[in-house]
């Protein structure tokens, strides 16, 4: 067996934000509503306690646990010159939670993303297939990965992760002490 822990996590409060064509001071302006920098390039996240916004394409953001209150200014003052749109989303996900010293290695036998923390740092968000199933990524500590993803899949990632630890990490995914 690995040092990896998985377990069903709540899903945060979750809402896609986008502006279609937006100019600078647009961005800076929904920044400002926001009480937080839009991140500028896909897997970037900007924070402010446990509020994020992650950057999933060009003008594309996944803004998750905002406050209330800054998603209300935004709706009542949002920026002329810019077509936003922002749909609450939570209720169509589920999320679970990959942690331990080897919760990277459990990852990479069904994901190809590099999660090594030099190309994938606290706080970067990706879209990619786990399982072959859809899933956004979070790394929200040096080993500790929040996964989304639609809840029509929960079982099946549920079967995947307990077969996974089940099978152990084969040879080539197994770390080399000091990693």
């Amino acid at each position: 067996m690995f040092d990896v822990i998985i377990e069903s996590a709540p899903v945060p409060v979750l809402h896609m934000l986008r502006a279609f064509k937006p100019s600078d001071d647009v961005l800076a302006r929904i920044g400002s509503l926001l009480a937080m920098e839009l991140p500028s390039s896909p897997s970037l996240c900007s924070r402010s306690g446990n509020a994020r916004i992650h950057a999933l394409g060009p003008s594309h953001w996944l803004l998750q646990n905002v406050a209330p209150a800054a998603l209300n200014r935004l709706a009542t003052d949002s920026p002329d010159g810019g077509v936003l749109d922002v749909t609450e989303v939570s209720a169509g996900y589920r999320a679970m939670l990959v942690s331990g010293t080897q919760g990277r290695w459990l990852l990479a036998k069904g994901c190809t993303l590099d999660t090594e923390v030099r190309t994938f740092p606290v706080d970067a968000c990706a879209g990619t297939l786990l399982a072959q199933v859809e899933i956004l990524l979070i790394r929200e500590s040096d080993d500790r990965f929040l996964i989304l993803f639609d809840r029509s899949f929960e079982r099946h990632l549920t079967q995947w992760f307990g077969q996974s630890v089940r099978m152990g990490l084969p040879d080539a995914l197994r770390p080399s002490p000091g990693q």
